[in-house]
């Protein structure tokens, strides 16, 4: 009995341990980081919001955040906002490099886009440590003072970059115009005063009032409510550059499209609405992008267009009695804008935001309510 109890007494003892708490498991919480830039005014902007985009959970009128929860570990943009917008971001003691590949940055994801007059950049931040279990409050939107004489365009192009808007192939984009021509009838006159047709009832003897009694048009509505509802093209192939070089795309790289009006449905005829616009206009393919080491990115034009409201309508013709009427509920026109006022080539960074040469989208947002000759 006492050798079998001593030979127990050698053998090894097996403790089994409990799995760790959640608690005491590394805890993180992904947030959106923003930081804007006015290359213009230099004025910027730093934004945390939840993932789902819901709500501002920081806000600072500068290029960092230190104040509340972010006191001890502060967020730091440091970029080149003369270029591309690429930098560092700061999270308290850790800096990661602005990129879209977690393994190139250090842990984050992040996206950019940089014009002439902004910079705009977006970052899928991990928050660990303190951060991630300080308590974040939701902001006022209404209460957050604007950092900025003017909204930003690039804001709403990055969210719809990230998949909120369809986007159309290129194929669609240079058959616009021809999409939205009508077959007109041999009286359709627009509101401008162009016959469309001549006098071919006229010509070939019949009596004009027994054949074609109206004339037909496309009026504007009022003052046609015109705003600004810009499309978006991308005009070249993605490009990457090399792991030790920065590169760039220009005009050797890039396209130039035919954009062309479109409607809601088909008026009687294409009509300026008394709005300094053009049927058709050429995207170009002049500008210049330039990448960082690894950098995936592309080239986009922002072409300027007026939407405004119009109506088909039709009136007796001369001579052939009295009355007019409405053929048509009120619908919206989409023109380009002359000399391409209100448009401008943008570089978009990172493959959660570049698309294929061609692609390309229509802000139908309600947040720019002027003319092609701005506010």
């Amino acid at each position: 009995m006492r050798l079998h109890q001593a030979l127990l007494a050698l053998l090894p003892v097996v403790i089994t341990l409990a799995a760790p708490s959640p608690a005491l498991e590394r805890q993180t919480r992904d947030v959106y980081i923003v930081h804007q830039v006015n290359r213009l005014t230099s004025d910027t902007a730093i934004e945390i919001w939840n993932q789902d985009g819901t709500e501002i959970l920081g806000y600072s009128c500068s290029a960092e955040l230190s104040s509340g929860a972010f006191q001890d570990s502060p967020i730091t943009f440091d970029i080149d906002a003369n270029r591309d917008g690429a930098g560092n971001l700061t999270i308290g003691a850790h800096t990661y490099a602005i990129h879209d590949d977690v393994n190139l940055s250090g842990g984050i994801s992040c996206g950019r886009i940089s014009s002439p007059g902004e910079i705009m950049i977006k970052c899928l931040v991990p928050l660990s440590g303190d951060l991630a279990s300080a308590e974040l409050a939701p902001l006022n939107k209404r209460d957050l003072a604007s950092c900025f004489q003017k909204s930003f365009d690039l804001l709403q192009v990055m969210s719809s970059l990230e998949g909120g808007t369809e986007m159309t192939a290129a194929s669609e984009l240079q058959e616009f115009t021809a999409e939205h021509e009508v077959e007109l009838g041999q009286d359709a006159i627009d509101i401008e005063g162009h016959n469309h047709t001549g006098t071919l009832a006229q010509r070939q003897g019949t009596r004009l009032c027994e054949t074609s009694p109206r004339i037909h048009f496309t009026e504007r509505v009022g003052n046609g409510n015109p705003h600004q509802n810009p499309r978006h093209v991308q005009l070249s192939e993605p490009m990457e550059c090399p792991p030790n070089n920065g590169c760039e795309i220009g005009h050797s790289n890039a396209r130039s499209y035919s954009v062309g009006w479109s409607a809601g449905i088909s008026p009687f005829g294409w009509i300026s609405g008394g709005f300094a616009v053009q049927e058709t206009i050429e995207t170009g393919n002049t500008h210049t992008c330039y990448g960082s080491p690894r950098d995936f990115f592309a080239i986009w034009k922002c072409q300027g267009q007026t939407a405004y409201t119009v109506r088909n309508a039709w009136r007796a013709r001369p001579g052939c009695g009295t009355g007019s009427g409405i053929s048509s509920s009120n619908f919206v026109i989409w023109s380009p804008n002359e000399q391409n006022r209100q448009g401008f080539y943008y570089c978009v960074y990172g493959r959660n935001y570049v698309r294929a040469i061609g692609d390309n989208w229509l802000d139908t947002t309600d947040a720019y309510p002027w003319g092609p000759l701005g506010p």
